[in-house]
């Protein structure tokens, strides 16, 4: 199979290799409406978390009133994101990756349904994106699987006396270490590829951007469809900006026989 001839799509270069004032537009309005439609669905669901308060189950409350009140904080990471000379290749992605869109065959995994994430418009879901948007995915979805399964032990009482108080902090290990270990391997497995950032830094940069923006989106998620799955995206909010509510021990948790995921 032929290669297709990649420098013959690319603008026109001259002297030290700049992109074209026409190329270089291009580029930052992508960013720029990126960053838009980021700060339209914090918008969005924030109107919506402070407006349907009465559905928001009462012992997860004061966590949604400090999430609320820390908007610009949550701004503020997409700010960083606009602010950021972005080296990564956009590309189709995925969209909506998580656990449960991966199959074991027995010798390797299928991934399924790659027609983004519901929620979104067909328009917006069609763009092409960082592929670090995957990965934030992935991430996310640990937390799901961590506090889903310390919530189904502690329900049908495998954990003895053991509330959610106590075992948030184990579940959060196991998160953080599966995480770092998918992150390792991806990008080791990735290398030098024109979708990976150049640096720490601008890698850093991103994946804060794309973790809280798929938080957020959770977020709206659960709070049109599944109210008592609100914990998770709340907590992970308050992880991401270092908040913590004073009512930990009485949090509600999701139904144990409830696996669909926020983007399913």
């Amino acid at each position: 199979m032929m290669r297709p001839n990649l420098r013959s799509r690319m603008p026109s270069m001259t002297g030290r290799h700049m992109l074209n004032n026409d190329t270089r537009l291009v580029l930052m309005t992508a960013v720029h409406c990126s960053g838009f439609m980021r700060w339209n669905m914090l918008s969005r669901v924030m109107r919506t978390l402070n407006s349907r308060t009465p559905i928001v189950p009462k012992d997860l409350r004061e966590q949604a009133q400090l999430i609320a009140s820390h908007q610009g904080d949550i701004a503020a990471r997409f700010d960083a994101f606009l602010r950021c000379r972005m080296s990564v290749m956009r590309m189709r992605i995925h969209g909506d990756l998580h656990l449960g869109q991966l199959l074991y065959t027995g010798e390797d995994f299928a991934i399924i349904d790659f027609e983004g994430e519901p929620a979104r418009p067909l328009t917006e879901r069609r763009l092409k994106r960082a592929a670090l948007r995957d990965v934030a995915g992935m991430l996310r979805s640990f937390h799901y699987a961590a506090i889903t399964s310390a919530i189904e032990q502690l329900k049908i009482g495998a954990l003895g006396k053991f509330d959610f108080a106590s075992m948030e902090p184990w579940a959060n290990f196991w998160r953080t270490w599966s995480s770092w270990g998918f992150l390792k391997g991806y990008l080791a497995a990735a290398g030098a590829a024109p979708f990976i950032p150049k640096t720490p830094d601008e890698l850093k940069i991103l994946l804060d951007a794309f973790v809280m923006d798929k938080a957020v989106y959770e977020l709206g998620y659960e709070l049109n469809n599944r109210p008592d799955w609100l914990l998770i995206p709340l907590l992970s909010i308050g992880q991401l900006l270092g908040l913590q509510s004073s009512n930990m021990q009485n949090l509600v948790a999701p139904q144990p026989e409830t696996h669909d995921s926020p983007r399913a």
